[in-house]
């Protein structure tokens, strides 16, 4: 009699494919995707908005590699627009700076105001403002740049052609509070189900402290769109205002553990974790990315904190000397810079940033 164990290798195999099968695509992998396969056929404007939609994207997808890759493909590209091109630079530039804040980097087009006043003549110029999709293009690209015109052009092109994804636009463009919950009230009514359009009204009430509403929007939010961890995250985070920790922590372990990759997810989960009191799991998360991303003040002080409260006075030294390369004109990260200095021994690095304090005085 054949021993069953001889398929045991084949079997293990096929409940990997499975597992691996099981696991539902990170929602901002394929908005990259679609980046990509848009590409091609895009104007030279529309490249410029789809780039910034790439490099707000690093954060959010499982294949960062995939997003160095796609900048990299276009400095290759013979036929593709110096402005592009240049931008794209940018951009990887910004992206190899996580690993070294102080390396040059080229300057993206809304850098400096002769850059950005001109693109945007430009766009003005060859645009056909009658056309909802030149004005929605133009407003990208007033965003990008943080012109004030990019709400109302947003908003002329939403009423020639009604979206929801425009209305989503226009409320996240627009300060004016009246205004935002009108916008996202139009997109609802255009698809009711909108989880994007509900997380946005959802943080709407937050800011005025209608918290059951809020909860009730993200509840269903999460209903049409399970997959999207930022919909989920906004929930935990939500209970933990609410002050219930029980329904907090199992949705923040469930989404560690389904979505490990994501670098804006560990940096949430992380910031909810220290408010919940799990401190170990809290600098876990910080160093980690830290290590990929080492220009994340938010998640430098959260370990300065951590090593603070655990007098890991060396740990200390080392995120305070972080924080004032990426913050050199703040008096407070010089004065405890020189403060954890005293205690480790190291008196002529006290000196030195007690002199930077007086400097900035």
């Amino acid at each position: 009699m054949r021993s069953p164990l001889r398929h045991m290798p084949l079997v293990c195999l096929l409940a990997s494919f499975l597992a691996l099968h099981a696991q539902p695509r990170n929602p901002y992998d394929l908005k990259l995707q679609h980046l990509q396969s848009q590409w091609t056929t895009a104007t030279r404007f529309e490249k410029l908005i789809a780039l910034e939609h790439v490099r707000l994207l690093r954060d959010y997808v499982d294949d960062r590699p995939q997003v160095q890759h796609m900048l990299e493909s276009i400095l290759r590209d013979p036929i593709e627009a110096d402005s592009i091109k240049a931008e794209a630079q940018a951009i990887l530039d910004d992206l190899r700076s996580f690993k070294n804040p102080l390396q040059p980097r080229a300057q993206h087009w809304y850098a400096t105001p002769e850059l950005r006043e001109h693109m945007l003549a430009e766009a003005k110029q060859s645009l056909k403002l009658t056309k909802s999709n030149d004005l929605e293009v133009l407003a990208e690209l007033e965003h990008i740049a943080g012109d004030a015109g990019a709400a109302g052009h947003m908003q002329q092109a939403a009423h020639l052609a009604p979206s929801a994804a425009r209305w989503e636009r226009v409320a996240e463009f627009t300060d004016d509070p009246l205004r935002k919950f009108a916008a996202l009230n139009s997109g609802l009514a255009l698809e009711p189900e909108n989880a994007q359009l509900k997380l946005q009204l959802a943080t709407y009430y937050v800011g005025r402290q209608q918290l059951e509403k809020a909860r009730d929007l993200l509840a269903t939010a999460i209903s049409s769109s399970p997959d999207d961890f930022v919909v989920r995250e906004q929930q935990a985070q939500l209970y933990i205002n609410l002050g219930l920790r029980s329904a907090a922590l199992p949705e923040l372990r469930s989404l560690e553990k389904q979505w490990p990759a994501p670098l804006w997810l560990r940096s949430r989960l992380a910031l909810d974790y220290e408010r919940i009191g799990l401190l170990d799991d809290a600098a876990r998360l910080a160093a980690s990315v830290v290590a990929e991303k080492s220009d994340d003040r938010e998640q430098i002080g959260s370990l300065a904190r951590f090593h603070e409260r655990r007098h890991m006075k060396y740990d200390l030294q080392a995120d305070y000397l972080a924080l004032s390369q990426l913050e050199p004109n703040q008096p407070d990260v010089w004065s405890n810079l020189a403060q954890v200095q005293i205690e480790c021994g190291d008196a002529q690095g006290a000196k030195k940033s007690l002199l930077h304090v007086l400097t900035l005085d």
